[in-house]
């Protein structure tokens, strides 16, 4: 799993340009958080920049996060998360990538029953229509 942090400039927002420190710090955060889906993710792309309430005119955090899983013709996932606090908008985007990896893998798995669930029933018809 490897993760990028703005790599691209979204239009209308103002990017969020963070240090190495912080990139480190951040990478960790998600790493830890997302340790059981190293598997499922090929890459994490997450761009950071400030948003203007146009009502309250107060500034937030919107953080981007687009995610490449494995698997073919998988299309990338992509979450936002606004908060005032850049941790808990970073917390809240995992959170929500968690998720949709978790319906993720139970869609697989039951996908996988599915067809043993089929393979079991063509079994049992040939048994009944074929008697020996």
């Amino acid at each position: 799993m490897r993760i990028q942090f703005n790599t691209t400039q979204l239009t209308f927002n103002q990017t969020i340009h963070i240090t190495e420190k912080d990139v480190t710090y951040f990478t960790g955060l998600i790493t830890s958080r997302l340790e059981h889906y190293i598997y499922n993710i090929i890459l994490i792309k997450v761009h950071l920049s400030y948003v203007f309430n146009t009502v309250n005119r107060l500034k937030s955090i919107r953080c981007v996060f687009i995610a490449n899983l494995e698997g073919k013709n998988q299309q990338p996932v992509r979450f936002e998360a606004c908060n005032d606090n850049i941790v808990l908008a970073i917390l809240y985007g995992i959170d929500q990538l968690k998720l949709s990896l978790i319906r993720y893998k139970k869609a697989g798995e039951d996908g996988l029953q599915h067809e043993e669930r089929i393979f079991n029933i063509r079994k049992r018809l040939k048994q009944v229509a074929l008697p020996t």
